[in-house]
């Protein structure tokens, strides 16, 4: 890609937020010379981390009358607000709005312009992991999505973009916000989130309650985890399999019946269907309506939780 042929670098972006993945995305395209800046609430705490970056920093307002790519990267529940006060009245024909996740648009918070470009563009890695393998070269997986081309250059400035911060092919992928959403909420529900601590702390537990050490159980059912997981992300189950003693892989086919019993596809299932029907949107709704009464009870219940010493103790 030869860059003095580039479009995006006749275009100025902004980038609304400057939390992980924001500054993360502001500093590698930085750096790979294009025109950028962000914006922040005036009392937020990143503020002095983008002005020590040496990034200009404004108001939602301008910054969506200034640049010619805005990019929406603030918490999910906060973006209905931020494009109907500050987007909606002032992005004006052929700009081009950028996503990292469709929730806000999928669920119908945000009700798109007809006169503008909206394209969507998660990076598969959270902000630290895009900018460290930015600066090693290394290609970081993403997903893109083409909602809306009025100008007929946002397939060509979405590929642009994504390989200028650190993602390009055979590593990025086409999918339509819907797929992203509910793709996205499903792992995190089942496996990434849910799945994977919900089986950590219950064999943790299991344990410990048997009278292992929590030392031990910490090692056995936490740690271990680490080692596993790269094993796989490097080679695969099956390769994972070669690497460890006949009686763990015995094991594992053993348990794995007895472990789930059927009734794993059908929770996932019903996960499924709930992020597909809505239910879990309403949820969503209802705990922020009440001041997030489940998230305050479990996270005062997970700090609680012996594991938690374990991680004093040992973790990194």
């Amino acid at each position: 890609m030869q860059k003095d042929q580039l479009l995006i670098k006749e275009k100025k972006i902004g980038i609304i937020g400057y939390g992980s993945q924001g500054r993360a995305q502001v500093l590698n395209l930085k750096d790979s010379g294009l025109s950028v800046v962000c914006s922040l609430p005036s009392q937020s705490k990143t503020a002095l981390k983008a002005k020590e970056d040496k990034i200009s920093v404004l108001d939602n307002k301008d910054l969506v009358i200034e640049s010619d790519i805005i990019v929406l990267l603030t918490p999910d529940e906060t973006q209905g607000k931020i494009y109907k006060n500050d987007i909606l009245p002032n992005i004006t024909k052929d700009k081009l709005l950028i996503f990292a996740h469709g929730y806000a648009v999928v669920y119908k918070e945000i009700l798109l312009k007809d006169n503008i470009d909206v394209a969507l563009l998660a990076f598969k890695a959270p902000g630290p992991v895009l900018r460290d393998n930015f600066l090693k070269g290394i290609n970081t997986p993403s997903f893109y999505s083409i909602k809306r081309d009025v100008s007929g250059n946002c397939s060509k400035l979405i590929e642009e973009y994504s390989t200028l911060c650190g993602s390009k092919y055979p590593l990025r992928f086409e999918t339509t916000f819907e797929e992203e959403t509910t793709a996205n909420l499903f792992s995190e529900q089942t496996l990434a989130c849910a799945g994977i601590t919900g089986i950590m702390k219950t064999s943790f537990d299991v344990l410990v309650s048997n009278g292992v050490s929590p030392d031990i159980a910490y090692f056995e059912c936490i740690h271990k985890m680490k080692n596993m997981i790269e094993m796989i992300h490097g080679k695969g189950f099956s390769e994972m399999y070669k690497n460890i003693s006949n009686v763990a892989e015995f094991g594992d086919y053993y348990a794995r019946d007895k472990l789930f019993q059927g009734s794993l596809h059908k929770s996932m299932q019903e996960i499924y269907n709930n992020i597909k029907n809505g239910e879990f949107h309403k949820a969503w709704q209802k705990e922020q309506e009440e001041d997030f009464p489940l998230m305050n009870k479990t996270r005062k219940e997970d700090s609680r939780h012996l594991s938690e010493k374990m991680f004093d103790k040992y973790g990194e």
